[in-house]
């Protein structure tokens, strides 16, 4: 009987995990379809020189590289050192 109870439970986490799996996909396509639709659709984030257009993601977790590369394409550079 005690088996029973175990695969029984092992059923309901193995369920109840991909179900927290599937929220947690389903806010995250929500969250963004939100930002699609009200921040990057958005006409004020769009003119050209807005800084976030040049973000891009190669060396940074939030596009903080191409905002910079940004920034010192309009401020010119001397050399290339940063610190």
């Amino acid at each position: 009987m005690d088996w029973i109870k175990k695969f029984l439970k092992n059923i309901l986490w193995v369920r109840e995990s991909v179900f927290a799996s599937a929220m947690r996909m389903q806010h995250r396509m929500l969250l963004d379809d939100y930002l699609q639709r009200h921040l990057y659709g958005n006409e004020k984030y769009l003119h050209s020189n807005k800084l976030n257009r040049y973000e891009f993601q190669a060396f940074s977790q939030n596009g903080e590289d191409g905002i910079i590369k940004e920034i010192f394409n309009r401020i010119g550079t001397t050399n290339r050192f940063f610190c």
